[in-house]
């Protein structure tokens, strides 16, 4: 569904790989409210992937992450691919979770960016992507 809804909406210009799938992950983590889905929860698979990578020190860089594309990491490297996907499920709950307001206004602007058609990369919106990786690896080892 959230494949869907970017195609729909991103009109010409393609979500990013590493922002399509962790918008679509963000589908496991989910609790219903009574009235309403909120997708605020762990997914523990992905939290547990992205975890050993970081300690294991296989974990993709941000600036890395965000220039991958899944096919191409599914085609060549199946780890890897699967570090991918548990990592972009991670930078999307870190960005919309984290409790540092000034970055979840970054990435509700990229988000607008994205969902008005741009393809605008993330380091417009985050100029120290080595900062932002810092902040996400410390909220990470936090959960």
């Amino acid at each position: 569904a959230a494949h869907l809804y970017y195609f729909k909406v991103a009109g010409g210009t393609a979500a990013p790989s590493w922002y399509a799938e962790g918008m679509a992950t963000q589908f496991e983590g989910f609790r219903w409210t009574g009235s309403r889905y909120a997708f605020d929860r762990l997914s523990r698979s992905r939290l547990g992937c992205v975890r050993r990578a970081i300690e294991q020190g296989k974990h993709l860089p941000v600036e890395q992450l965000v220039a991958s594309d899944a096919l191409t990491l599914i085609n060549s490297d199946t780890d890897k691919a699967l570090v991918f996907y548990a990592e972009c499920w991670a930078l999307v709950f870190y960005l919309t979770q984290t409790e540092q307001k000034e970055q979840r206004d970054g990435f509700q602007r990229y988000r607008d960016a994205v969902d008005a058609g741009k393809a605008a990369p993330l380091a417009d919106f985050f100029p120290d992507l080595k900062a932002l990786e810092a902040d996400f690896v410390k909220f990470v080892r936090r959960l």
